[in-house]
C-alpha cells in the first residue's frame, strides 16, 4: 500500500483545502472528524481545550496511517506513538520510529502532518460556520458577588489553618478573625483600589486629560488613593 507521505501534493491541492488543518484532514480522509466531531467540541462552552482537540486530531492521523498500512494500533498505542513523536529529541524512543519505518511509515513526514492548537483554532474560526458558545456577560454586581464569595472562602481556610497551627505551636490565637480582600493596581498610574471600587469606578487616569505629567514625581502616599 502506498505511503501517504509519497502522495503528490497535486492530489491535496485539488481539494482546494482552506488551510493546513483542512489540507491534512483531506489527505487522511478525516474531514468529517475535524469539521463535525472536533468542531462541535470546540464550539461547546464546556468542551475540551484547544490543545486537547489538536492532540486528538493528530492521534487520528496516526491511527489512519497505521490502519492503511495494515497495522491497526492496539488500544492506546496511538497515544504512545504520539507522545514519542512529539517528545524532545533526547527523550524519543528509537524503537517507536523503527516500528513505523518497518511498516513503511516515515516518522519525520508523519510528524510534519501534525497541527498545532493555534492552527486548529484558526480553522474553526475562519473555515467553518461554527461559533463558540459563551457564558452570559457578567455585570458589576455579579463580579463583586463572585469576589466576595472567594474572599469568604479564603477567610475560612485561613482561619481554620491558623487554628490548626495554634494547637501545635501555641500562636496565641483562640478565635482568630481573618479578613481577605483583593487590591487592584493600575499599571499606568499605580493607583490602588479595592476590587469593588475598581469595578464601580475604574481608574481616574484613564479618563483624565489634564493630569500634570509631573504628578508621577510626587510621593506615592499623596498620589495614590486606597479604597
Amino acid at each position: 500500500m502506498a505511503d501517504r507521505g509519497s502522495i503528490g501534493e497535486e492530489a491535496v491541492d485539488d481539494q482546494a483545502a482552506c488551510c493546513k488543518a483542512g489540507r491534512i484532514a483531506a489527505k487522511y480522509g478525516i474531514d468529517e472528524f475535524l469539521d463535525e466531531t472536533l468542531a462541535e467540541e470546540w464550539a461547546a462552552m464546556d468542551g475540551p481545550g484547544l490543545r486537547t482537540i489538536a492532540n486528538r486530531f493528530n492521534k487520528q492521523v496516526i491511527q489512519v496511517t497505521l490502519i492503511e498500512q495494515g497495522e491497526p494500533p492496539l488500544d492506546g498505542e496511538e497515544d504512545l506513538i504520539y507522545d514519542q513523536l512529539t517528545a524532545d529529541s533526547d527523550d524519543r524512543s528509537n524503537r517507536v520510529e523503527r516500528r513505523l519505518e518497518k511498516n513503511g511509515i516515515d516518522p519525520t513526514r508523519l510528524r510534519e502532518d501534525f497541527i498545532s492548537y493555534k492552527t486548529i483554532d484558526r480553522h474553526f474560526k475562519n473555515c467553518t460556520s461554527r461559533k463558540r458558545e459563551t457564558a452570559d456577560p457578567i455585570d458589576t454586581t455579579d463580579a463583586i458577588d463572585r469576589i466576595r464569595a472567594m474572599n469568604r472562602r479564603v477567610e475560612k481556610v485561613a482561619a481554620n489553618t491558623l487554628s490548626e497551627l495554634n494547637k501545635q505551636t501555641s500562636l496565641g490565637f483562640e478565635d482568630p478573625e481573618v479578613s481577605a480582600s483583593v487590591t487592584v493596581v493600575c499599571p499606568e498610574c499605580n493607583e490602588r483600589k479595592s476590587f469593588t471600587a475598581a469595578v464601580k469606578h475604574g481608574c481616574e487616569c484613564d479618563r483624565s486629560t489634564d493630569r500634570d505629567e509631573t504628578s508621577t514625581e510626587e510621593p506615592a502616599e499623596e498620589g495614590h488613593n486606597l479604597v
